[in-house]
């Protein structure tokens, strides 16, 4: 089975095409982006295929990340995924960006509880604690949600959060964006969605309309 992994939900655009009979990728590529999901992606996609040597009708899955993350990014894989899922007829599976922070933590670390913790940035983070759902908050309430916590912290916010807690937990890593294997290992063992997978938000846009430009309507 041929796999179609894509993760757009950080500041990288990656793309690969994952084997589930070799237990590995036949062609990756991640570009460092920050911005320019959309200019990008179908481009990175046909390489991949070509590099492994498939077609689009050689595919058997996808799989995307649903975040959260960055807004846009999110949005351009998920429209991306959707639209080539629906077009050539084959499952798509969503994979936040929270369990697979989790999850390759746990491949490094073991089966110590781990929470994950991203930075989203105007002091909040998005995290997920062992057996809880996903959420955001600030770092100063998460001092009080971890208050009870022993296990290790993951992600690109758990050493700022770390350093507010009065017990100094251990960090497994810093990453905002994950292993492209960690999303094929997580997505290979799902069915498809019933429902195109949702993105991530978790809160609002941080781009917001803006007001006081409005021209006045002329007379005559």
């Amino acid at each position: 089975m041929n796999l179609l992994i894509i993760d757009t939900s950080a500041h990288q655009c990656t793309s690969g095409i994952f084997n589930t009979g070799r237990d590995a990728f036949l062609s990756e590529e991640t570009v460092d982006l920050g911005r320019g999901h959309a200019e990008h992606l179908i481009g990175q996609i046909e390489r991949c295929l070509q590099s492994a040597e498939r077609t689009y009708t050689d595919l058997d899955r996808i799989v995307v990340s649903t975040g959260p993350g960055s807004f846009t990014g999110v949005r351009v894989g998920l429209a991306v995924a959707r639209g080539l899922a629906l077009s050539l007829e084959i499952p798509l599976t969503g994979v936040n960006t929270l369990e697979a922070c989790r999850e390759h933590a746990r491949q490094m670390q073991g089966e110590q509880a781990i929470a994950a913790v991203l930075d989203a940035k105007r002091n909040q983070a998005y995290y997920q604690l062992p057996a809880r759902a996903p959420t955001v908050a600030t770092y100063d309430d998460l001092v009080g949600e971890f208050s009870a916590f022993e296990g290790a912290l993951s992600g690109s916010g758990a050493k700022q959060l770390t350093a507010l807690l009065p017990q100094k937990l251990p960090i497994v890593h810093e990453l905002e964006a994950f292993p492209t294997r960690i999303y094929a290992e997580l997505g290979k063992a799902r069915k498809g969605n019933a429902e195109p997978p949702e993105p991530m938000y978790l809160r609002g846009a941080d781009a917001k309309p803006q007001s006081g430009f409005a021209l006045e309507r002329a007379d005559g």
